[in-house]
């Protein structure tokens, strides 16, 4: 399903049977050269969070609905290197690919802020807000100019958020918030600020075929919470 069914749901209206919201963060490379023809392949929606900052202007290059040589994709620890490093274009996808994976009406285009930046980490409490402002109205002025639309939906960068953050958003226009943690359970007509999302492991399809089954489960939420802070 789109993000734009997820939050309907969310707000009270029914889903088909089995649907499920596959999300990407960040914007790399390899979901345009490995994932966007899978899921044409599979006829199955994604939605992915752009990380604005790094997204550049380019030519469309290869994927593997083609016949010619692949870009290389770096694992994502690299990936960030090279962001760093100031070379984003090469391991980012650009606003042309972008463009060509949304006019498909498979994938739609959302904000996971302008940067990466743990500005909590970086300065006091009110320059922490004045500086999540910023860039969440970058990540959407960005949006609206590239693509002609910014949506309600918003990640963050790190999974870190507090209520502050959560004020900011709305305000400027993101209602529909996504987190990083998987324990909690998604419910129809539920709480919109806190969307919880399945990690995808690295160890293959048996362990997050395992998650999705358990994640269908509401007491397992409540228990694995329980599990969780008691290990903290």
């Amino acid at each position: 399903m789109s993000a734009k069914q997820f939050a309907q749901f969310m707000r009270g209206e029914p889903l088909p049977y089995k649907s499920i919201l596959v999300t990407f963060d960040g914007g790399y490379l390899d979901n345009y050269v490995f994932a966007f023809p899978t899921l044409v392949k599979l006829g199955v929606h994604a939605s992915i969070f752009l990380s604005t900052s790094a997204i550049r202007d380019g030519e469309v290059r290869a994927n593997l609905d083609g016949s010619e040589i692949l870009p290389f994709c770096p694992p994502h620890d690299e990936c960030k290197v090279r962001i760093n490093q100031g070379h984003p274009e090469t391991v980012m996808m650009n606003w042309n690919e972008i463009r060509l994976m949304r006019n498909s009406g498979l994938v739609d285009f959302h904000s996971f802020a302008h940067t990466q930046t743990r500005w909590d980490q970086q300065v006091n409490e009110e320059g922490k807000n004045l500086a999540m402002k910023k860039e969440l109205e970058q990540s959407r002025e960005i949006l609206q100019r590239e693509l002609g639309e910014a949506s309600e939906h918003l990640c963050w960068p790190h999974g870190y958020f507090d209520e502050d953050y959560i004020a900011l958003a709305k305000e400027i226009g993101f209602n529909v918030l996504y987190t990083s943690n998987e324990v909690g359970f998604n419910r129809n007509g539920g709480d919109l600020e806190y969307i919880y999302r399945i990690n995808a492991p690295d160890s293959g399809s048996i362990p997050l075929a395992y998650r999705l089954l358990l994640a269908r489960k509401p007491w397992f939420a409540s228990l694995s919470s329980l599990w969780t802070s008691r290990k903290a």
